[in-house]
């Protein structure tokens, strides 16, 4: 029987009328992040495809004025697709402002 079963059975027979004590609410978070925080399971990165990776340097990238907004508001780069084109796209902003847009 596991660590974590085993304290929950005996948690449980402690409170045998009320199978859902506050003993037990207490204690499940605990015990659901215990193998976590005992190194029970791992994460492994897989390997990184060169042929899958797109990296654009800074120099690389252009920045024209951005139409949406008052002139010399900031600055766009279409770094993949476009905003005027259907499909998706990414694009790179600078604000002259604090911008906080979805």
């Amino acid at each position: 029987m596991s660590l974590c079963t085993d304290l929950l059975s005996k948690t449980l027979a402690t409170s045998r009328t009320d199978p859902i004590s506050r003993r037990t609410l207490l204690l499940a978070p605990i015990l659901a992040g215990l193998p976590l925080a005992l190194g029970l399971n791992s994460a492994e990165a897989g390997i990184i495809d060169p042929a899958e990776t797109a990296v654009t340097l800074p120099d690389a990238i252009r920045f024209v004025p951005w139409s949406g907004g008052a002139a010399g508001s900031g600055e766009v780069a279409q770094l993949y697709g476009g905003l005027d084109k259907p499909g998706p796209y990414l694009a790179l902003m600078k604000s002259r402002f604090l911008l906080c847009a979805p």
